[in-house]
């Protein structure tokens, strides 16, 4: 669900986006210190970067569900980042939730439960994911938008013959392409996450 969006300069539009996740195992002893976890649960929570996902890289728009209990994160993301757009919208406290994240960062709220409006957003994601498991249908630029330049509809049709031989490719086949491809994902996107921590 994208959140708000700001204009950044040098990087373009920015867009902070509210995703499922696999809730964080927090546990709160009454020394008011957190309980060591297993390594396994470390390298997890550490790691918000997501790793290559073979359904996305070969065109599917399967829609991605936390295969434990479900939690929820507010990510940057930029136009470049955003596969696809739909027609489904949702009703959300935006400016809340977002505030509810930002405050949550700090070391004081770190381990405070999400907000009313968080958890109501993340819930109807969540049911959306369960309702359309294979994707949504997504919006169309050049019929929804009617567009008439050829040049620009070039270009649309450059994207879907572009995914169509991504879709073919027999690497997508390999049981280790995401370990393969996720260390080069793994350093652009941490390029990405410290410019914009810089910006900020």
């Amino acid at each position: 669900v994208v959140l708000e969006s700001k204009a950044v300069p040098g990087a373009g539009r920015t867009f902070s986006v509210l995703v499922l996740s696999e809730k964080k195992d927090v546990r709160q002893p009454v020394s008011g210190r957190p309980a060591p976890v297993s390594s396994k649960a470390q390298a997890s929570s550490s790691s918000e970067i997501p790793t290559p996902d073979i359904d996305m890289l070969s065109g599917s728009r399967k829609l991605f569900r936390p295969p434990g209990q479900a939690g929820q994160t507010v990510v940057k993301v930029t136009g470049e980042e955003i596969a696809a757009i739909t027609h489904q919208s949702m009703k959300v406290s935006a400016d809340r939730i977002v505030g509810d994240h930002i405050n949550r960062q700090q070391p004081r709220w770190r381990n405070a439960p999400p907000s009313r409006e968080t958890v109501s957003a993340s819930q109807q994601l969540l049911r959306l994911v369960e309702n359309h498991p294979d994707g949504l249908a997504e919006f169309d630029p050049v019929q929804d938008l009617h567009i008439r330049d050829l040049q620009l509809r070039e270009r649309f049709d450059r994207v879907q013959i572009l995914r169509a031989q991504i879709s073919s490719l027999a690497c997508l086949e390999c049981p280790e392409f995401s370990t393969h491809v996720s260390p080069r994902e793994r350093r652009r996107s941490m390029r990405q996450v410290l410019y914009f921590r810089r910006m900020h």
